[in-house]
């Protein structure tokens, strides 16, 4: 029985102490796993509402051209046409 105690004791105790060097590890890539979620869902919503507003285009209209950002298959870009900046979708 005194041998069990002593076992459980160092567990628990050993537990513990490998629970707070872990704890900064996990807590930062929760963190980032989180953050990386709230871009995409944000860059999707934004690309949603683009592509109400503004023009879709097949690629190879704007090929050359400044990519804003990416979401899944749909691609945002700025493009420069007649003296003026646009944002162009391809889907």
């Amino acid at each position: 029985m005194k041998h069990v105690l002593s076992f459980a004791s160092g567990a628990v105790i050993g537990g513990i102490i490998l629970s707070f060097f872990c704890y900064k590890t996990v807590k930062e890539s929760w963190y980032h796993q989180g953050f990386n979620d709230g871009s995409i869902d944000a860059k999707y919503h934004i690309s949603e509402k683009l592509i109400k507003s503004f023009d879709e285009v097949e690629s190879s209209e704007v090929s050359g051209q400044i990519l804003l950002f990416s979401i899944k298959t749909t691609d945002i870009y700025i493009v420069h046409e007649n003296g003026k900046n646009t944002i162009k979708v391809v889907p």
